[in-house]
């Protein structure tokens, strides 16, 4: 064989591991792409989930479309706090109030995002800077029931896939209070909340917390506070974000599901032309 076709052969067997390589890879390990991650944490719980947003959490204007009734949830006030995001140095987005019927106390739904990660405190920091006291164990992970049922039906499920969410949200519940005059309890809540983090590389670069509290009385505790949260925070997901499929189809596959006969094409001809070298390389040989 010739050196000029030895070099053919080379090139084309490298070429043709470079186009193997990218029709057996799935889009994430081709595509650098931001994951959103909910997280009963800050920092990774062990009970995070892969999450697709529906809306720009960082666009006011976007969460506006946050419906005002959620389920048996009415919308009873909304408030304006910028005055309260500029000495936070994040973005207050949304903050309302919903009554249900047989609830006496309502609930506040609260959305604050950043782009300053590092200025973004967690929750118990927050608590204790408003002069409440927080518990030594700074709340606990709690699970709470979404119905799968609520998103089956998106358009980016097939019916072949799998949703990896089984219904179960981990979320953080965080019972403080303010201390009131000899000792007593001037003022107790109990919140559940998650964060939204936006990652790119593993490396967050935003997050939006999304909290549900409520003023309850100082001998009320927290877990029987769980239900009514919980209730409510079935609502307030689905209308935020959607769970993700862990398989991911490769690129190849994706090409003929999506084009039929002329994505098989695509998926032949991008193998064929690197061979086409080599072959005509051994012809040759083969030919003296």
């Amino acid at each position: 064989m010739r050196s000029e076709d030895t070099w053919r052969v080379v090139g084309g067997a490298v070429a043709l591991l470079i186009v193997a390589g990218l029709l057996l890879s799935t889009p994430s390990m081709i595509f650098v792409r931001k994951v959103d991650i909910v997280d009963a944490e800050l920092r990774d719980s062990g009970h995070s989930h892969a999450v697709l947003a529906r809306m720009d959490l960082g666009d006011p204007k976007a969460l506006k479309a946050i419906p005002r009734t959620l389920g048996a949830w009415n919308e009873s006030r909304e408030y304006d706090y910028d005055n309260v995001a500029a000495i936070l140095n994040t973005n207050v987005l949304l903050s309302r109030d919903y009554q249900r019927d047989d609830v006496f106390q309502p609930v506040n739904l609260l959305v604050i995002e950043s782009e300053n990660v590092s200025s973004f405190h967690p929750a118990p920091v927050c608590y204790r800077a408003q002069g409440y006291d927080v518990p030594a164990d700074e709340g606990a992970v709690v699970t709470v029931p979404v119905p799968n049922e609520t998103w089956a039906q998106e358009r980016w499920l097939s019916a072949q896939e799998q949703n990896v969410f089984a219904g179960n949200l981990s979320a953080k519940l965080l019972e403080v209070t303010k201390p009131g005059p000899n000792g007593t309890v001037a003022e107790k809540r109990v919140a559940l909340y998650v964060y939204l983090k936006r990652e790119d590389w593993r490396v967050t670069d935003q997050v939006t917390w999304v909290r549900l509290e409520m003023v309850v009385t100082p001998d009320t505790r927290g877990a029987d506070v769980l239900p009514i949260l919980g209730d409510m925070m079935k609502e307030v997901v689905p209308n935020l974000f959607l769970f993700k499929v862990t398989e991911e189809r490769t690129l190849g596959e994706s090409l003929v599901d999506r084009f039929g006969v002329g994505g098989a094409g695509l998926v032949a001809a991008a193998v064929a032309i690197p061979c086409w070298p080599i072959a005509m390389a051994f012809w040759r040989s083969r030919r003296g």
